[in-house]
């Protein structure tokens, strides 16, 4: 099957789930679906599932049926550290492939990972935006994100994360992906420049990242914590979508 063709296929799947009687729940009148570039959010009402698209990008891959799966696995994993209450477990989507059902039987034709749906309202950024979060949700919040960091399991022996090359790499890699875009050329000035600084610093820190990486300060983090990841649950400021497709990006 081409990229083409199995991103057609996962489209119809998804709009086949946007059908009440494939869960096995009471759901919303009108299921909405919430789209990002590497996957479909089905939001049902109590519930939402996020299925991840057939993708393979510079800097993942979701191109196969076990990578999905394997990753699905890794993103409840991870995201259980900070946010057990809204990471549920893996749903198995089965069935004919016209008429799927969430935790169906037959074989699989898709995995996701089903979470506790929330209000966009209760996003930080959002809640920043509300003046609706004051001085003590943040100290929470910094308290929590010190506490998950100090009992994060260091890096590997052996592997090259948090090394200042794996570190620069990934900075990096982000240029190329800018200079892919159509109105890069507006910024060719300022990337260069922008480049040019990075690549200046982290030669000037490589002996601290070193240093930071020998006394076990490199850690499995969260990869993406930003206010559109951090959500407002039970009243607590709690971080979500941690990064589970690229280890070098949480560590």
């Amino acid at each position: 099957m081409t990229a083409r063709s199995a991103m057609e296929s996962a489209r119809e799947l998804v709009a086949a789930l946007q059908r009440p009687e494939a869960y096995p729940h009471a759901v919303d009148a009108a299921i909405r679906v919430a789209e990002t570039h590497i996957s479909w959010v089905l939001l049902t009402g109590e519930y939402a599932y996020k299925v991840k698209k057939p993708v393979k990008l510079s800097f993942l891959d979701y191109s196969t049926l076990e990578r999905r799966h394997w990753l699905c696995e890794e993103e409840l994993r991870l995201n259980r550290r900070l946010a057990p209450a809204l990471y549920l477990g893996l749903s198995v989507v089965g069935g004919p492939r016209e008429s799927p059902r969430v935790d169906g039987d037959g074989p699989p034709l898709e995995f996701a990972v089903r979470m506790r749906q929330f209000s966009p309202a209760d996003e930080l950024g959002n809640l920043l935006a509300a003046a609706a979060v004051t001085e003590s949700d943040v100290a929470a919040l910094g308290a929590g994100i010190a506490r998950f960091h100090a009992a994060a399991a260091p890096a590997p022996e052996g592997s090259d994360y948090g090394r200042p090359e794996t570190a620069h790499r990934v900075t990096m890699d982000n240029f190329a992906e800018l200079r892919g875009l159509p109105e890069s050329g507006d910024w060719r000035a300022s990337l260069s420049a922008l480049e040019a600084r990075l690549s200046t610093l982290q030669h000037e820190l490589r002996p601290l990242m070193d240093e930071r990486r020998r006394h076990g300060r490199v850690r499995e983090c969260h990869g993406d914590l930003h206010c559109g990841n951090v959500v407002r649950w039970d009243s607590v400021l709690t971080p979500f979508d941690g990064i589970e497709f690229d280890p070098a990006l949480r560590f």
